[in-house]
């Protein structure tokens, strides 16, 4: 699919789970107890434990391109392996949705307790209409006869329920679409609890990983007050990453709406040898540090800390940390 094609179907994924706070910061475990669970503060890949319930936001804004939303459960052991939903429909009208059960990528085993797909109702012509839909995911143990399964609703229609059985050894969860996705992890650092919209002081840093699967779409790192529009806020955009995290594309912007620096890595081949004109986001994570400076955000990819992006910030206000993606962003938070 074409830069062009997917720039047309602008839509943002927010996904929220519930876990505890925590990260690789060498602190220990009693930060991970001081910082509350929050928005970005796990990450694709993570555990989903038998009872553990998460509840996922996805909004979209005008696109019929969006095929798909996939919630997958794969073993860490063996990248074969993996239970999965795929929700394919979502009525606008009565909030039905289509969906169907697998097991890598095939018919789970049938289960007259585990259907492998929808029973009736009607047929929504749109994949997914303009707006928020709330989903509710719950890991559940195995009792009465029924296996340990993942269940599925959305929120509004906790009486339809897609379920599959959980393969042994299956139990990282990610969100999925047809067009790929961006999902930020806030690490706890310094005294500091890393979350999506969080406070960040003068003179405090964070670590953001950012998970990037299958888009060439870039993301910002933005700094603003609540009442600030997305425009009217500081920002670091990501353009692209080289493959070896060595170098990477950029442009910064003040809260004016004035850029004030950039710069593009330049174009590269794709598989078949053909230029690309958009600039690349090699899959998997890439850690960026964003520090609060008194008059600006600094911004560096820990690969490479010698260099140092900075935007003009507003002075004297209390700025929230945010990630905003044009195609596709997925956030883990507490159901």
């Amino acid at each position: 699919m074409t830069s062009s094609l997917l720039a047309t179907a602008l839509l943002v994924a927010a996904v929220t789970a519930a876990t505890s706070a925590g990260g690789p910061d060498k602190s220990g475990s009693a930060m991970s107890s001081q910082c509350s669970a929050a928005a970005g503060t796990r990450g694709q890949g993570d555990s989903l434990a038998p009872g553990e319930r998460v509840k996922v936001n996805v909004t979209v804004m005008g696109t019929r391109l969006f095929t798909h939303l996939g919630f997958e459960l794969t073993c860490p052991t063996d990248s074969r392996k993996s239970s999965s939903i795929m929700i394919w429909r979502l009525s606008p009208t009565d909030k039905t949705i289509r969906w169907s059960a697998f097991w890598d990528g095939n018919a789970p085993p049938s289960d007259p307790n585990l259907p492998s797909e929808d029973g009736g109702g009607p047929y929504p012509e749109q994949e997914f209409p303009g707006g928020e839909h709330t989903f509710v995911v719950e890991r559940r143990p195995a009792a009465g006869g029924v296996p340990d399964h993942m269940a599925l609703w959305l929120q509004e229609r906790p009486d339809r329920v897609a379920r599959v059985r959980v393969q042994e050894g299956c139990d990282r969860l990610r969100t999925t679409t047809f067009i790929g996705s961006i999902s930020p992890k806030f690490y706890n650092s310094g005294g500091v609890c890393g979350h999506q919209g969080m406070v960040l002081p003068p003179g405090s840093k964070v670590r953001v990983g950012v998970d990037v699967q299958s888009t060439d779409l870039g993301f910002q790192l933005v700094m603003r007050r609540p009442q600030d529009a997305a425009e009217a806020s500081s920002a670091v955009a990501v353009t692209g990453i080289a493959d070896d995290r060595r170098a990477w594309g950029y442009l910064a912007r003040g809260p004016d709406g004035q850029v004030v620096s950039s710069a593009y890595l330049p174009s590269y081949r794709d598989p078949f040898g053909q230029p690309q004109l958009t600039p690349r986001l090699p899959d998997g994570e890439h850690v960026f540090v964003v520090e609060r400076r008194p008059a600006e955000m600094a911004v560096w990819l820990e690969a490479r800390p010698n260099l140092v992006v900075t935007a003009p910030v507003l002075q004297g206000e209390p700025l929230h940390l945010e990630l905003h993606a044009a195609l596709n962003r997925v956030l883990y938070d507490k159901a």
